[in-house]
């Protein structure tokens, strides 16, 4: 037995006693001084390596130029640290002190501890490396099946796979759950999982069963879940839901709108969320200008002019809760006012009168008409001719509007002409003659006389054989209609 594997053997009972964590590094100077430039380190992260793989060794800050011992004991069993496989072996560090080695593990080293130890034949450094190969594998769990409610209860469940690390020995392991809160309880399909031999690189798979009592608090929990003999956890979690009766997260306040064209009423959007577990179920419901209910908010419904009571409700298990508001529709839109034109006959008396429906010409509004006006409805002599008449149109909620029509007055209504008899006295020359206003009896006309004639106005003593002589008066009025009456007028010389 050489002097390093004597020295080791010596020195194990020390070195366990640092093997606090699974990689120990510890640099021990053998020869009176002491360094901790001197290391050695392996390719794998978390020195589990499996049967079949190389340990790729590296080594730094040597002494250049120094051979170095390396060698592997198995701490599990002890009994096959000095055989062969175990035996010492030595490398040369380069110029800078770095070293390079590999030692290639089997499955005799399956579910040991190993400790490569280093050992500098000039400095008398010695450096040490704790790994292992292990049967590790990586479990992964899946998502939760479905719900649970605390204050109820049940059971819900996750897939569970688990792939071995890649060695070709036959070997079981066991599954196991930390974390998981009081009053819940834990059961695999299958457990323990069987890896069968020279098939490396397999995947397993179990479910995991969580029971889940109605006494759980509602919240989430991580849980872990482990396979015996090392490797990686696989984590997953457990959310307990909680019964939260329903809020409202968006209520909005009282909305306004405005008539469309030609309508009497407006769609409204709004918006009406809430919150609540399990999620609530919303209901409305519409009083006033508008009726009606249904599901959902009613964002979106029609809504008539004037104002509408909203009640949106918010339902669950665990309670209701209610949102108010009033949506109010304005009627801003003024009527369409349409006129035409109209003629008005005068009587008599010079007076004639129109009302609005006889120049309205269909007006009309969405939401009905309240009244119909003139600026001017009555009309006598002096408006004979054309007139601009305005017809306001108001409609019931007050908006108006305005059309113009012409209004022509006519007088047809001829004068009232009246005569009575006459005399003419011939002059000394024998003649004589009259005028309208001799013979005229007070013939008149409501739009006024414009002028009188007659058909004879000069006499002779040739007119005294024809004695009474019938004259004609003829009467126009002021708007050109004339009548005619006769009169007798005697001549006397």
């Amino acid at each position: 037995m050489n002097r390093t594997l004597l020295f080791l053997k010596q020195l194990k009972s020390v070195l366990l006693f640092c093997r606090a964590v699974p990689i120990v590094l510890l640099s021990v100077l053998l020869i009176g001084s002491v360094s901790f430039a001197q290391e050695v380190t392996l390719d794998q992260a978390d020195l589990d390596y499996a049967p079949g793989e190389t340990v790729y060794i590296t080594g730094t800050g040597w002494e250049p130029g120094e051979e170095i011992s390396l060698m592997v004991i198995n701490e599990t069993y002890e009994y096959l640290n000095y055989t062969d496989r175990y035996a010492e072996w030595f490398v040369t560090a380069d110029e800078n002190g770095n070293f390079t080695s590999s030692w290639n593990v089997t499955e005799d080293e399956l579910n040991t501890s190993l400790v490569l130890t280093a050992w500098g034949q000039v400095s008398g450094f010695k450096y040490q490396v704790f790994f292992s190969d292990g049967n590790a594998v990586i479990i992964s769990v899946g998502s939760q099946s479905g719900p649970v409610d605390t204050g109820v209860g049940g059971s819900v469940t996750y897939n569970v796979s688990a792939l071995r690390d890649g060695a070709n020995n036959a070997f079981s392991t066991t599954l196991s759950v930390s974390g998981l809160p009081a009053g819940v309880t834990t059961s695999f399909s299958t457990n323990p999982l069987e890896f069968p031999k020279n098939q490396p690189n397999i995947t397993l798979s179990s479910t995991l069963s969580l029971t889940v009592g109605s006494s759980v608090p509602a919240g989430n929990y991580p849980f872990s879940v482990t396979a015996s003999g090392g490797g990686t956890s696989g984590t997953g979690t457990l959310t307990v839901s909680g019964c939260i009766a329903p809020s409202f997260t968006a209520c909005p306040g009282s909305q306004t709108a405005n008539t469309g064209t030609g309508t009497c009423d407006a769609v409204v959007n709004y918006i009406a969320t809430a919150s609540g577990t399990p999620a609530p179920s919303l209901t409305y419901s519409f009083s006033g200008a508008t009726s009606g209910s249904g599901n959902g908010t009613g964002s979106g419904s029609t809504f008539n002019k004037g104002v509408t009571s909203v009640v949106v409700t918010a339902t669950n298990t665990c309670g209701t809760t209610t949102c108010s508001f009033t949506v109010t529709v304005n009627d801003n839109t003024p009527p369409v006012a349409l006129c035409k034109a109209a003629t008005v006959y005068l009587d008599a008396d010079g007076k004639g009168s129109i009302t609005a429906a006889d120049i309205d010409n269909g007006s009309n509004d969405a939401c009905g008409i309240q009244s119909l006006a003139l600026d001017k409805s009555a009309f006598s002599c002096a408006d004979v001719g054309a007139n601009t008449v305005t017809l306001t149109v108001t409609d019931n909620n007050g908006n108006t509007s305005t059309c113009t029509a012409t209004v022509t007055v006519k007088d047809e209504v001829v004068p009232v002409a009246l005569c009575k008899a006459a005399t003419v006295y011939l002059d000394a020359d024998g003649e004589g003659s009259i005028t309208a206003a001799d013979i005229d009896n007070g013939s008149s006309d409501a739009c006024g006389i414009l002028s009188m004639s007659l058909s004879k106005t000069a006499f002779t003593c040739s007119d005294i054989a024809t004695n009474p002589n019938v004259v004609t008066l003829t009467v126009t009025d002021n708007n050109g209609n004339s009548s005619t009456a006769t009169a007798n007028v005697t001549v006397v010389d």
